[in-house]
């Protein structure tokens, strides 16, 4: 009972970890990566809340003054700065696995979408999207075919008007 007791609570672990893991749903992620990318995107955070602090004091100062010209400028250049900070925060490994990850997921969702939508139309009788898409393709290939098969017949056809020259001619 308890060699049982603990498999079961191995396994339990087991799938805790690997749930809890981010290189589960982030693909061949190395654990240094992993410390790399967050370090970056720590610093990039302490670095957007020194940007705001500094750049809230310069445009309050151009307000003081109502130097509207010299506040716009000011915001202009703090926005320049805040996407650079934003541009290496971002520039991670660990923020471009992540990104796959949503995006395949999302992917994954729009598939299963498209086949309930398909089978509750071909349920009803009706064409789906995915039904189209099939013939189109079809369509195309059946279109090829054709114009292989007429270069092949047009071939054979200029063959026969040479044989025909040329036994006309003897």
């Amino acid at each position: 009972m308890l060699e049982e007791f603990e498999k079961t609570f191995k396994a339990f672990n087991d799938f805790v970890r690997k749930f809890m893991d981010p290189k589960t749903y982030l693909g061949e992620i190395t654990d240094d990566e992993i410390k790399q990318s967050i370090a970056q995107i720590t610093n990039g955070y302490f670095k957007i809340l020194t940007l705001n602090y500094e750049y809230s004091i310069k445009i309050w100062q151009k307000l003081m003054i109502a130097d509207l010209d010299g506040f716009l400028d000011t915001y202009l250049e703090y926005l320049s700065n805040l996407e650079d900070r934003v541009a290496e925060m971002v520039n991670t490994p660990l923020y471009a696995a992540t990104v796959n990850a949503i995006n395949r997921a999302y992917m994954n969702y729009l598939s299963l979408i498209q086949n309930m939508n398909s089978a509750v139309l071909h349920s009803l009788g009706l064409v789906s999207r995915k039904d189209v898409v099939a013939l189109s393709e079809a369509y195309v290939d059946l279109k090829g075919d054709i114009k292989r098969e007429s270069r092949k017949v047009l071939q054979e056809i200029a063959k026969l008007k040479e044989e025909l020259k040329s036994g006309g001619s003897k």
